[in-house]
C-alpha cells in the first residue's frame, strides 16, 4: 500500500505544479491505477498476484523517477517533498538484479527506524505493542 500511495501522492502532487510535463511522462493506465486512495480491500488476495501488483508499481515508479531525474527534466521537479519520498521509498522497497527490478525481500529491507512507512507521514513508523500494530509515531508504544 505504501509504494502505491507514494506514488498517487508523487502523480497528485506533479500534477498540481507541473501538469503539462507530468501528461507528457505518465501512462495512460496511471489514472486507473493510482487515481483512487490504495487500500487493502483493493489489493489482490493472493500473494503471486500482490507481488506482481508491486513489480508493477515498481516499474511505473522507476519510469516516473527515470524521467523526473533526465537531465532535460526542470530540475525543480526533484526538489517536491512527494517526488523526495517518493525515492526514498523506492530506494527501500526495490532492487535492480541483473537488469531487471525486483521487490525487496524482507532480508533486504532498511532497519525500522528508518524504513518509510507512510509517504504523507515520512517520520510515522511501524509499532508493535503485545498484539497491537500501528504505523504512526513509534513514540506510542512507550
Amino acid at each position: 500500500m505504501c509504494v502505491g500511495e507514494a506514488m498517487r501522492f508523487a502523480l497528485n502532487s506533479l500534477a498540481v505544479v507541473a501538469g503539462e510535463w507530468l501528461l507528457a511522462h505518465s501512462d495512460p493506465e496511471w489514472l486507473d491505477r493510482y487515481g483512487h486512495r490504495i487500500e487493502e480491500s483493493r489489493l489482490p488476495q493472493s500473494q503471486e498476484e500482490r507481488q506482481a501488483m508491486a513489480e508493477l508499481i515498481g516499474r511505473d515508479g522507476s519510469n516516473l523517477l527515470t524521467d523526473l531525474y533526465a537531465a532535460q527534466a526542470p530540475a525543480w521537479l526533484r526538489e517536491i517533498l512527494a517526488v523526495e519520498i517518493l525515492r526514498s521509498i523506492w530506494v527501500q522497497n526495490d532492487v535492480w538484479v541483473e537488469g531487471q527490478l525486483h521487490w525487496r525481500s524482507h532480508d533486504n529491507l532498511p532497519p525500522g527506524n528508518q524504513f518509510i512507512n507512510s509517504p504523507s507521514d515520512p517520520e510515522a513508523r511501524y509499532g508493535k505493542k503485545r498484539e497491537t500494530r500501528w504505523t504512526g509515531d513509534i513514540r506510542a508504544s512507550d
